[in-house]
């Protein structure tokens, strides 16, 4: 009995020992694939967080890449509303014609009062100072600035010009233009065939000495046997189109209010729809706070290139006193000059992506 129990208890002893062995190795093999876990946790992690930078920063590029491309689409729209009144002011002929309907109105408005004057007064009035009257009445009318309303008669002679009385009384009918145009002449028949029209040719302007092209158009006053005639520059007519195209362009807007604005290769400010009061001011030492000459800058692109980006800070409407970064595209429109642009701010791009980043993330964390 005593030695049984002694084998059986030498066997219990050897029993608890590999048990003891067995635990320890399961324990280990536990604790390595615990640890082999984390770090293939912690690896998969610190790639899941540089896939999350990679794309965030992907995201930033895309809307950057977007806004740029929506930017430059637009300017192409202004570029083209303004390559299309270029257009127009190449078309001489039409530009005549045109004027010509607005001469008309004026001409016809001054006609009627001429008219009615006349037809209340013959009966009161001595004809020479009926005839003194109405020439006063017609010398007083100015209108676009200094243009102004003639006077000649059917011979033709000179009854009342208010920007060159020298000529009053004289006799016209040998009178010239630099290119051998009869004007006066054509004037007279002109109203002998259709009693109103237009005659083209070359005079010079109020306090100028060269004479430059010009379209008129006159009207026969039958009670006096009186033309009565205004006329317009070319040159004037043309710039009256620059003046439209500006017009056109600073209307434009977007929904969020974005604008367009135009600046020349001086750089001076040719239209601000925002800021009217940088217009014709001289832009080469303007610079935004840190430092960027930023129509310099435009004016370097768009001397390199024709077109390009710029970046800089700048403010927003209805915002004081603080900037944002801003990214705007610029092209020249060479013909006249100008340097068509508009700007997006960029500051948004940043919260976007952080809000992309927060979705990352949260994701990353549930993963």
């Amino acid at each position: 009995m005593l030695r049984k129990v002694g084998s059986e208890s030498k066997a219990g002893g050897g029993s608890k020992g590999v048990n003891s062995v067995i635990y320890r190795l399961v324990a280990l093999v536990v604790l390595a694939l615990v640890l082999e876990g984390f770090a293939c946790a912690a690896y998969f992690s610190v790639g899941l967080w540089n896939f999350s930078d990679e794309q965030s920063q992907g995201v930033k590029a895309d809307i950057v890449a977007q806004k740029k491309t929506a930017l430059q689409d637009l300017v192409r729209m202004a570029y083209s509303t303004v390559d299309r009144y270029y257009n127009q002011s190449l078309d001489e002929e039409a530009l005549k014609a045109g004027k010509s309907r607005e001469l008309a109105m004026i001409v016809d408005g001054i006609h009627h009062q001429i008219s009615t004057f006349y037809k209340k007064n013959v009966g009161s009035m001595e004809r020479d100072e009926l005839e003194q009257a109405i020439k006063d009445m017609v010398a007083a009318v100015r209108y676009d600035g200094d243009n102004y309303i003639w006077i000649n008669d059917m011979h033709p002679t000179m009854v009342m010009h208010p920007a060159k009385p020298a000529l009053d009384g004289q006799d016209l009918s040998n009178f010239k233009d630099p290119q051998g145009t009869f004007l006066f002449n054509e004037m007279v028949e002109v109203c002998k065939e259709k009693g109103a029209g237009m005659v083209a040719y070359m005079w010079a302007k109020p306090n100028e000495d060269e004479p430059k092209p010009k379209v008129s158009y006159v009207k026969l006053v039958k009670e006096l046997n009186w033309i009565i005639g205004t006329g317009a520059w070319i040159e004037d007519i043309t710039e009256a189109m620059k003046l439209e195209a500006l017009d056109q362009v600073s209307k434009l807007r977007l929904e969020d209010g974005n604008y367009f604005w135009i600046n020349d290769m001086q750089p001076a400010m040719v239209m601000h729809p925002i800021k009217p009061e940088l217009n014709g001011q001289d832009l080469t030492t303007f610079k935004d706070p840190k430092g960027t000459f930023l129509f310099n800058e435009m004016v370097k692109v768009c001397s390199a290139n024709g077109q390009g980006f710029v970046e800089y800070w700048w403010g927003k409407p209805g915002v004081k006193d603080v900037l944002f970064p801003k990214t705007s595209f610029v092209r020249l429109f060479e013909p006249w000059g100008w340097v068509i642009g508009m700007g997006v701010y960029m500051d948004d791009v940043d919260l976007m992506v952080i809000e992309k980043q927060a979705g990352f993330a949260k994701s990353i964390r549930n993963l």
